[in-house]
């Protein structure tokens, strides 16, 4: 039977979730656009409030968020330019602390399920500093990429991320509710788990309108954390009072201070999975970094901003840790496949430096870039690309398709139209990203 709403706590939240645990149940996990990476993204609100004819100093939070979505989704942008401030926006961005904490929430059995509207690579970085890997600890649904099918199988893997949206580094993505409905696969699988016990924190009436009625009237309990009052009137309010939803709003209802909150009660829980998630740096892979020695001026100030990072943690001197490949190693009667496959073996980060003259290599294009490829797909290691200069046209014609992975910078802003101070911020960036994955 339905009954009225009633506003809830973190310690309840926490009871519930033990409870649930130990019956051997899990709540779907429904993670909004207010959870993840464009919510409150510096480069995404300075970008768009240009465009924008309120003043975005007076505005609340939320109605910031709600006229980025206007400008993004408006006639200035084409599908071109909306994907380079994406990833801009995005691309740079490492897994936060209160991803971190939700991962290992994850792992230690409190959810199992993982619905989201983001399109950014946040849950996946953050579960892989845990010691969980695509396809063998869980499993991400992608639409266009991948088949809801197989997530209803009887076989289906224990931990799963479903990606409404999609996601940016495959190219297939939209965002939020600026194009049609979802495709019918999707929507019947919505249909079926949003009505278990679900817990929806960062539900945004904007960005994520169109799965606002995928959500049944009649299900399990609703637990609703968000940090602005869900408007009344609306489908969601309804289904929340017809299902006897909960709620939690306010400083605690925002995604890092609820998790946070959160891990207080949960923590003791999570920390038995340390032990055997996060490896010391010193156990770390190498990175291996692909350049045209054409280029090596810029390899050079990449590998002082790593020192500075990777000596401050380890005794290993840097040429235990860097790998460095650039095309005057591929000498002619040497088979340097094998041996570029056997430095790729023991990287846990590539790094490529993308210009026209590392693109117009033969023995690079030919020889290298299709096995660092190969490896990224695998999820053997982890990619980034650096944009030196105006070579974006390699990208339009896929034939290297990095952007599959983490670009650093956008083909918009290659290295070469940036001044020295904003270059050496570019570098630290990467190598601080770096360094995140390393200790992972």
């Amino acid at each position: 039977m339905p009954g009225a709403v009633k506003e809830t706590n973190i310690e309840e939240i926490a009871g519930m979730l033990v409870e649930h645990r130990s019956q051997g149940k899990h709540p779907i996990l429904f993670l909004g656009a207010r959870a993840g990476g464009v919510f409150r993204n510096a480069y995404l609100y300075e970008t768009l409030k240009q465009f924008s004819l309120l003043n975005f100093d007076k505005l609340s939070s939320a109605e910031q968020f709600r006229e980025c979505y206007r400008v993004l989704t408006s006639k200035y942008f084409d599908e071109t330019t909306r994907h380079e401030i994406l990833v801009n926006a995005l691309g740079p961005l490492t897994y936060r602390h209160e991803d971190r904490l939700l991962s290992g929430l994850v792992k230690a059995g409190f959810f199992k399920a993982i619905i989201t509207t983001n399109i950014d690579m946040l849950l996946e970085d953050a579960f892989s500093s845990w010691g969980m890997r695509e396809s063998g600890d869980y499993r991400v649904y992608k639409p266009g990429v991948s088949d809801i099918g197989d997530l209803t199988h009887e076989k289906m893997e224990e931990r799963y991320i479903v990606k409404v949206f999609g996601d940016l580094n495959s190219w297939s993505y939209r965002v939020g509710s600026s194009s049609t409905g979802l495709d019918e696969g999707l929507t019947r699988f919505l249909d079926s788990k949003l009505s278990e016990d679900v817990v929806v924190i960062g539900y945004d009436p904007v960005w994520d309108r169109t799965v606002e009625r995928t959500f049944p009237l009649a299900g399990e309990a609703l637990w609703y954390i968000n940090e602005t009052s869900l408007e009344q009137n609306t489908y969601l309010a309804n289904v929340l009072k017809l299902r006897g939803g909960k709620y939690l709003q306010r400083k605690l209802g925002n995604y890092s201070d609820f998790l946070r909150a959160l891990y207080v009660f949960l923590g003791e829980e999570v920390s038995r999975e340390k032990a055997e998630s996060i490896p010391p740096l010193a156990l770390a892979k190498g990175i291996f970094i692909s350049c045209s020695h054409e280029d090596s001026q810029h390899l050079e100030r990449l590998k002082i901003h790593l020192k500075g990072y990777l000596l401050s943690e380890s005794e290993k001197s840097i040429q235990d840790i860097l790998q460095i490949w650039d095309d005057t190693k591929l000498l002619p009667g040497k088979d340097w496949s094998e041996e570029i496959k056997e430095a790729l073996a023991q990287a846990k980060v590539a790094i490529l430096l993308v210009s026209n003259q590392l693109l117009s290599s033969i023995s690079i294009r030919k020889q290298e870039l299709p096995i660092v490829l190969e490896a990224a797909q695998r999820g053997d290691l982890k990619l980034f690309s650096v944009i030196l200069d105006s070579s974006s046209k390699a990208f339009d014609e896929n034939r290297v398709p990095l952007y599959q992975y983490t670009v650093v910078n956008g083909a918009s802003e290659p290295l070469d139209r940036k001044g020295p101070y904003d270059q050496e911020v570019l570098w630290a960036r990467l190598a601080r990203q770096v360094f995140t994955v390393l200790g992972a």
